[in-house]
């Protein structure tokens, strides 16, 4: 990739997170990483856990009495090859009893679940919001206003002060923009409702409407 000197007055520095300095913040995920490395491993693993509990090994136990030649034992070990990579469905032993070994297999839904509660308590974003499925289209109606409220505040706290207006006070500065004084900034109504809701709430009132006339 290439490299380009910048002047420091083309750059606003905005991190998040400062702690002990004013350069270097605190990483969004680093609270969660372990977190959704532990969910890539739970996930990642029960492909293989599946894949390996679907075929269960097998215990070949000889009985007491009986004896096996090299020929014989030859046979018995061709015998299992086939049954095990090829499609013949029986095996032809003597003097030998077959067992499976059970094999344990278990939902990684439960480990799952409990990381993504562990992810969205430690990142304060209700979890029926943050896994986006069909839960999170149903999520109640305080999730979600506990949820506008964050988005809010992370507005006028951080993107106003800390990214947008020194943005537009350089671009004032540089005499790409007007320069004005005093300027406001009005950020869309993050509770306007969408207009299947709209439409919803116009049909109740419809409905309430014909029932009082």
């Amino acid at each position: 990739s290439q490299h380009h000197r910048v002047h420091w007055s083309r750059v606003i520095h905005v991190a998040d997170g400062l702690m002990t300095d004013e350069v270097y913040g605190t990483p969004r995920l680093e609270a969660v990483y372990n977190h959704v490395e532990d969910m890539l491993k739970v996930v990642g693993s029960s492909g293989e856990m599946f894949y390996r509990g679907a075929f269960p090994g097998y215990t070949f136990n000889l009985d007491s009495d009986a004896e096996l030649d090299a020929a014989t034992l030859d046979n018995i070990e061709d015998e299992i090859e086939e049954y095990v990579h090829q499609m013949k469905r029986y095996m032809r032993l003597q003097g030998i009893d077959v067992k499976a070994i059970e094999q344990q297999v278990a939902s990684p839904r439960e480990y799952v679940e409990t990381l993504l509660t562990l992810i969205a308590g430690t990142t304060e974003i209700p979890q029926r919001i943050l896994v986006g499925s069909e839960e999170g289209k149903l999520a109640s109606g305080q999730d979600q206003a506990n949820w506008n409220s964050r988005v809010d505040e992370r507005r006028r706290d951080f993107a106003e002060p800390v990214i947008l207006r020194p943005f537009i006070d350089r671009m004032m500065g540089h005499n790409i923009l007007p320069n004005i004084d005093d300027y406001a900034i009005i950020w869309p109504d993050i509770e306007a409702m969408d207009e299947g809701t709209k439409s919803e709430i116009a049909m109740k009132r419809a409905e309430a409407l014909f029932r009082y006339t």
